[in-house]
């Protein structure tokens, strides 16, 4: 089936539309910009990580395959901390598939028939070496979000501005060092809006040393947010720039039609949960990612305080809060003690609650996953959000984020002004400006 094929079964299965973020040759990050405006599986975390190794990537793009959940390790990281710097090397084959990350069957992209994708972790210094195989229709690329790639600006891989993306059949293999970025970010295809439909997964850089006095913890673990839409992706971007023809127009398209937390979410009453089983009286590492494409995230832990120490790829000072809000694309570590007698069994909801600017009827925005250190296998208790009782926490405030190790920026020689903005289309489309243009993609 192609792609063309997906879209008539995301149009014929689903009313609900959107577009995506930072993929597309033009406008660019139209998404993002109006998101700021406005399983019973179990995923178990007991082991250290390990390398990772691709699942077999015979017949990916085979109709009668089935989008997996990653392995356990997947998302356990911090085993190769502290090694001397080498060469790690991935090999990511993009495919089309269907999934049902929330329950409800639909086309995806993918990395490795997985969703998430694989994880990608390095130390500072080492070389990542991603051997890319494009078995889609269309042209991909993968983008290693934020990374610097001095000296290697031809693997950043944004599609129209760097390369003009892989043809189908075709491979890439991207090459560049990690010297001088550490931290938690993430990686996703970057042309047109391929990666709303699943081709996204975790970078973490370890540096080659933190501050001294930084805070310590016993496990690091990543936590993938997301908003997921029904329709494939490239439908609602056309509804979404043409003005309509669906039942849905402008912010609507954006509002997703659920969520998922690390690759299982819940829809019309699925009540599978990604479970994280953790050690009571441990200090766990969560490092959130937000992988998504509209919708802001709203991330907590019942009744766990949950204290800030990296934002953005950035080590911050400690700053203990109830919950943390990110925006498309954004990172947070946080640092969780399992030490909270609430609940009889020890089970907690994670919750990854979305925030659309509006509404739309049989979207679910109530996303969970369950934290457990018990020795039971009963699900939370808890109904409503009952925060930190007797903390006195708050939700963050980015405004009180300090970095830990701070640096002074050299002093400015030239200023430039960049306006961007929003606009509406006469047919209820809409487009986004910088300085008044359009950006116009170098290949096509």
């Amino acid at each position: 089936m192609d792609q063309s094929a997906y879209s008539r079964f995301g149009r014929a299965n689903h009313a609900r539309r959107r577009l995506n973020l930072c993929l597309r040759p033009t406008p660019v990050y139209l998404p993002l910009l109006l998101a700021l405006l406005a399983i019973a599986f179990v995923t178990s975390v007991d082991a250290r990580a390990v390398s990772y190794d691709s699942r077999d990537t015979r017949d990916l793009a085979s109709d009668e395959a089935t989008v997996a959940v990653p392995r356990a390790d997947n998302f356990v990281v911090g085993s190769i901390r502290g090694q001397p710097p080498t060469t790690r090397h991935f090999n990511f084959v993009v495919s089309q598939m269907n999934g049902s990350p929330d329950g409800f069957s639909k086309p995806m992209l993918v990395v490795n028939g997985l969703f998430p994708g694989p994880t990608i972790e390095a130390n500072q210094g080492d070389r990542i070496v991603v051997h890319v195989t494009n078995t889609l229709s269309t042209r991909t690329t993968i983008h290693w979000h934020g990374l610097y790639q001095n000296g290697t600006n031809y693997y950043d891989g944004t599609a129209g501005v760097t390369e003009c993306g892989i043809p189908p059949g075709q491979s890439l293999t991207y090459n560049f060092t990690v010297d001088d970025f550490s931290g938690t970010t993430w990686w996703h295809a970057h042309y047109d809006t391929q990666y709303t439909d699943g081709v996204t997964g975790a970078l973490i850089v370890h540096p080659r040393k933190y501050p001294r006095g930084f805070p310590t913890w016993d496990e690091d673990i990543v936590v993938e947010l997301t908003d997921i839409y029904h329709a494939f992706s490239a439908t609602i971007l056309s509804e979404y720039l043409g003005g309509g023809g669906g039942p849905l127009t402008g912010l609507q398209l954006e509002t997703p039609d659920s969520g998922a937390i690390n690759g299982i979410g819940q829809y019309n009453g699925s009540t599978k949960y990604t479970n994280l089983n953790l050690k009571p009286n441990k200090t766990y590492r969560l490092r959130l990612i937000h992988t998504g494409s509209a919708a802001a995230i709203r991330f907590s832990v019942d009744y766990h305080a949950l204290t800030v120490i990296e934002a953005d790829s950035t080590l911050t000072q400690p700053y203990t809060v109830s919950s943390v809000t990110l925006a498309v694309a954004q990172r947070y570590s946080v640092l969780l003690t399992t030490n909270q007698p609430a609940e009889p069994a020890r089970n907690y909801w994670m919750r990854a609650a979305l925030k659309s600017a509006v509404a739309v009827p049989g979207a679910n925005a109530d996303i969970r996953g369950i934290l457990r250190y018990g020795s039971g296998h009963a699900a939370p208790t808890a109904g409503a959000d009952p925060g930190v009782p007797g903390s006195g926490l708050a939700d963050l405030d980015v405004a009180k984020l300090v970095p830990a190790a701070p640096r002074t920026p050299p002093p400015a020689t030239k200023a430039y002004t960049v306006d961007f903005s929003i606009g509406g289309k006469p047919d209820g489309g809409a487009f986004a400006t910088m300085n008044g243009t359009v950006r116009s993609a170098l290949c096509s």
